[in-house]
């Protein structure tokens, strides 16, 4: 089960100040988690003993189980003799390891993640509301879109949560109208948008009302807006412009009451010098929202699967978070959820743990003319992750065990 996790984040008072607030941020342990501990002082320890100001009932951590130092801007990850180890990127630490901000840590059953910066999770953690989740960078996007004027217009790759974003635009008032352009043949574009009178054209037997009647009173939704024709948009202006509407074949024009989102993977003004949008129809955008991709807001995860498993009514192992935490995910939150679902029909157990996942699910996709990264790309990868090989195959958007294939084929 999903819970609201607000009251369970550890605030510490000086971590909240106009300078960044390196740190420690739990986010599972028997279940998704949000506390965080601030490196104020150096060092973070984690254990039961030391549970960064949550109830970890976690059998596998031990009292003191691990620590987080900073030393000379990079963080140390010690294990402190633990009963059941650590492990950090999926690799267990003998000892002490110099790491990345970024970096998972496992200690037992509990994940964590060392941030450069907790101020966003102290002021907001993440939390679960009407089934959606808000880590602090999609809560910030909902709210500047509850708040936006129309038209707004949403940026953000494909999966991201774009929807998610519009409806909050469009706040429950009225019909919600949604549609991806790119689905739309362009030569029924003008009579899907605006609709057809009776005899407009050979097979029309009757009237055909198009979305931007069907969302009088609400809120009309094109995803993919720049896969209309030029003279689409054109139409499309004149009617956020005028609230009025002419169907094709009509005689008059129709009134309409209809507040317009529009939505696309790339920057709006990219697509403008490229000639794809319109710059009339750019200008008369009042709002811009962008939101971020999942690999940009990992603390939402845990809450993500364990949404997912919860509906089917099973549980995430350590593991399974934890891998899934190390992965890109190029399809974002409709790539994580689906694959999830396979990975719980895959078995019968109740725990869906780490190897259940698809070994190529949330990486991104070899290139069509080349079997993967080359020798120089990969040591140039490593080199800038400090030979940590997890945070080298997130660079080069691949899995650990794809990038560690690679290393054995060019003897890096």
């Amino acid at each position: 089960m999903v819970r609201e996790t607000r009251d369970e984040t550890h605030r510490d008072s000086a971590t909240i100040g106009s300078e960044p607030a390196p740190g420690v941020a739990l986010l599972f342990s028997d279940g998704p988690r949000c506390a965080c501990a601030s490196l104020a002082d150096g060092r973070v320890r984690i254990g039961r003993d030391d549970p960064l100001g949550a109830t970890l009932t976690d059998e596998k951590l031990s009292r003191h189980h691990a620590e987080v130092t900073i030393r000379r801007d990079a963080f140390v990850v010690r294990d402190l003799g633990s009963r059941n180890g650590t492990s950090v990127d999926g690799e267990l630490v003998r000892g002490e390891v110099t790491v990345r901000a970024g970096a998972v840590v496992r200690a037992g059953g509990t994940v964590l993640v060392v941030c450069d910066d907790v101020r966003p999770l102290l002021e907001r953690p993440v939390s679960v509301a009407d089934g959606v989740v808000r880590g602090p960078a999609t809560a910030r996007v909902l709210d500047l879109a509850a708040r936006a004027e129309e038209p707004l217009a949403i940026v953000g790759e494909t999966g991201a949560g774009k929807e998610v974003a519009a409806r909050a635009f469009h706040g429950g008032r009225g019909p919600f109208v949604a549609i991806n352009c790119a689905t739309i043949q362009e030569a029924l574009a003008e009579r899907v948008l605006f609709g057809a009178k009776r005899g407009a054209f050979s097979g029309a037997n009757a009237d055909v009302e198009g979305l931007v009647q069907s969302a009088h009173g609400g809120v009309l939704f094109l995803d993919e807006v720049c896969e209309l024709a030029l003279a689409v948009q054109a139409k499309l202006l004149r009617v956020i412009e005028t609230k009025e509407v002419v169907a094709i074949g009509a005689n008059a024009s129709r009134k309409v009451d209809v507040r317009f989102c529009l939505a696309a993977q790339n920057d709006l003004r990219a697509r403008v010098d490229a000639g794809q949008f319109r710059q009339d129809l750019f200008f008369r955008v009042r709002s811009h929202a962008a939101i971020p991709p999942l690999r940009e807001r990992r603390e939402e995860i845990p809450f993500l699967v364990a949404r997912e498993l919860g509906g089917r009514g099973r549980v995430a192992h350590p593991k399974l978070v934890e891998a899934c935490l190390l992965r890109p995910w190029p399809g974002n939150v409709r790539e994580l959820l689906a694959e999830i679902g396979r990975a719980a029909e895959a078995t019968e157990e109740r725990v869906v743990r780490a190897e259940h996942l698809s070994e190529g699910a949330g990486s991104a996709p070899a290139p069509r003319r080349s079997a993967g990264p080359g020798r120089e790309e990969i040591a140039r990868a490593l080199q800038a992750a400090s030979g940590n090989i997890s945070a080298a195959a997130r660079a080069l958007g691949m899995h650990r065990t794809q990038l560690k294939r690679a290393m054995q084929k060019y003897d890096v």
